[in-house]
């Protein structure tokens, strides 16, 4: 038996065919009438994109979110791990704000008294994921079946695999806040605000066709937000908890202070700051880096120095 809230969307289910029997859930059992999704629509909402254009696209997104919600509101903010830590070095007017990434959302329940979440980046697969996964679950199948992918009814199931595959994970970040708490025997849940950004075009439309099929009753309206335009300015934060991120998604090696400097946007002045708490190895900063196996070195003196983190 395998416990799975998304299975009517996981795709992998249908290939597996009669080896996979999936337990209907009545109808009526759930319902989402106090859930307001709020849909944007945009392009290059992959990891490639949405890591060259995070420094200018996230500031936008949360002065938008700053002028639709009140400050009494907690928010989680769903995005690409390569751009978490730029997430975390704002801080927004809100009650609560945390930051989470794909790979490492699935199932916690951290913010589950959150009332709001925001999805911003879609966590696309190698186009090769699809190929390998349905010959895995179907067996080898040819050339003229790679140049015309159908499968049953949908003439190419590949694409159908990969949209599925994005529902089932923006219904696992929707369900890390509060929506998924039942507070009456009618099956709904307190009130909650999804914000997201869909792809335009057919690929959006399926996306939030499938969310709507699993969210049955919540309401859908449109978000009046543009990911590209003219740089926004939020309140900046502490730089730990960035740093923090950033070296926690880093690979081993050296990483310069020049470059932290730029990935967090600090000025001369918080750069000095920071160099100040990390030659403290009693702060908490340096102690919770050691346990990621960073530590902060020095070569040369005066201004001919050269300062980096090393991360073993």
């Amino acid at each position: 038996m395998i416990l799975d809230a998304t299975a009517s969307q996981n795709f992998l289910w249908k290939l597996l065919g009669s080896r996979a029997e999936i337990a209907q859930v009545p109808d009526g059992t759930r319902t989402y009438a106090n859930v307001t999704i709020h849909v944007a629509r945009g392009s290059g909402l992959g990891k490639s994109k949405m890591t060259e254009r995070g420094k200018v696209r996230l500031p936008r997104l949360l002065a938008n979110l700053q002028q639709n919600l009140s400050s009494v509101r907690k928010v989680l903010l769903c995005v690409h791990k390569r751009i978490s830590h730029t997430a975390l070095s704002y801080t927004p007017t809100f009650a609560a704000y945390s930051v989470a990434h794909w790979g490492a959302i699935d199932g916690r329940n951290d913010w589950q008294d959150y009332d709001t979440v925001v999805i911003f980046g879609l966590s696309y697969r190698d186009p090769v994921w699809s190929t390998n996964t349905f010959f895995a679950l179907k067996g080898l199948q040819d050339n003229r079946w790679l140049e015309q992918p159908s499968w049953g009814r949908y003439a190419d199931v590949r694409q159908e695999m990969q949209r599925r595959q994005l529902t089932v994970s923006a219904i696992q970040a929707v369900n890390r806040v509060r929506c998924r708490r039942v507070i009456d025997g009618d099956g709904n849940c307190p009130p909650t605000d999804v914000f997201i950004v869909l792809p335009r075009g057919a690929e959006g439309d399926a996306i939030l066709a499938h969310l709507r099929e699993e969210m049955p009753g919540a309401v859908v309206v449109p978000w009046e937000f543009e990911m590209d335009g003219p740089g926004e300015r939020v309140r900046r934060g502490s730089s730990h908890e960035a740093l923090l991120a950033l070296m926690g998604n880093r690979l081993p090696g050296e990483t310069p202070m020049s470059y932290i400097k730029t990935e967090l946007g600090l000025t001369p002045s918080a750069v000095k700051d920071l160099r100040g708490v990390l030659r403290d190895d009693s702060h908490d900063l340096t102690k919770t880096l050691a346990h990621l196996g960073v530590r902060y070195l020095t070569m040369g003196k005066g201004r001919g120095a050269k300062s980096y983190l090393l991360k073993r």
